[in-house]
């Protein structure tokens, strides 16, 4: 039966999970987003694709690490670690993964305004982790609801957007599992109990808004940042060459899921690795370190998991 893990990460440097491509707007390169809400996401393919590299360079393992393309890819081998997690081509032989990475959504986005940094998000991504609030509370187009930390102010900006704040605070806490009140599976291990681990200044300090105004605060408080291309002959910016790009802020908190659908049943157990949820959670581990997606070398792409 299949097992469900929900990651909550933070982002420890702005992430840049590119289009590919360039186009015409707010910024030359744009990042990855949701089609149905148009909110910025990190792809399940960046993460796996990294976190296998990391978890293969830990056992010495570079063919495994790649796209098994060459004499030195994929070994195949039934006890080896990275293949039987991710998957592996070898050959005319080749086996899916038993561990599947889903897309990273934000949760918890951050926004500066004149109360400091705050996180916003909606009610219906709380109750989508199995998060509620206490109490239970409407809302109006036109009013947040705040943390006991932006309590009592008349009104709280969201980067360009001044709305209401509700009179009573509210208190986040663990709700029930999205997957089990969902399929009813008692292997569900979606757990979300590290929102308890995060900084009790965080806590303070969520908004809740609605789905129709999230998309628009997050889309227009992502980092921009503007660079320019580098004449290799005169070692001095190309004319011509500026271009601009977005990315994922710094302190962004987001969810992920891990689904382990070991259908064959026979992972051998390593001095590091007892399951393969244990083998993507060390190439996980090591993204805080190591970074995702684009621009890594310009300080771009580290995120941290709150919790295993």
């Amino acid at each position: 039966m299949a097992q469900i893990k929900t990651y909550l990460i933070v982002t420890v440097d702005p992430v840049h999970i590119g289009t590919g491509g360039y186009r015409l707007g707010r910024v030359d390169n744009a990042i990855v987003r949701d089609p149905g809400t148009n909110i910025p996401k990190i792809p399940g393919t960046s993460i796996s694709g990294a976190a296998r590299s990391y978890a293969a360079s830990q056992i010495n393992s570079s063919g495994c690490a790649g796209q098994g393309v060459g004499e030195n890819g994929h070994c195949g081998k039934e006890n080896c670690p990275i293949c039987y997690t991710f998957g592996h081509t070898a050959g005319d032989k080749s086996n899916a993964g038993v561990i599947n990475f889903h897309d990273a959504y934000i949760v918890f986005f951050p926004v500066f305004s004149l109360a400091g940094t705050v996180w916003v998000t909606t009610l219906d991504i709380l109750k989508r982790y199995g998060l509620k609030i206490d109490p239970e509370s409407e809302l109006a187009e036109d009013e947040v609801l705040v943390g006991s930390g932006l309590a009592g102010k008349p009104g709280l900006n969201l980067g360009w957007l001044l709305l209401g704040v509700s009179e009573t605070p509210i208190e986040i806490s663990q709700g029930s599992s999205f997957h089990t009140a969902q399929s009813g599976n008692s292997e569900d291990l979606t757990l979300f109990t590290s929102w308890e681990l995060m900084p009790q200044d965080i806590k303070d300090k969520v908004v809740i808004t609605t789905p129709r105004l999230f998309s628009h605060i997050v889309n227009s408080n992502l980092e921009v940042r503007t660079s320019v291309s580098i004449d290799p002959g005169t070692g001095a910016a190309k004319p011509g060459a500026l271009f601009t790009y977005e990315a994922i802020p710094r302190g962004a908190i987001m969810a992920m899921e891990l689904v382990k659908d070991d259908y064959r049943g026979n992972f051998q157990k390593t001095n590091s690795w007892t399951d393969p949820f244990h083998v993507a959670e060390s190439g996980l581990k090591a993204i805080e370190y190591l970074g995702v997606g684009g621009m890594g070398t310009r300080g771009f792409g580290r995120f941290r998991i709150q919790k295993y």
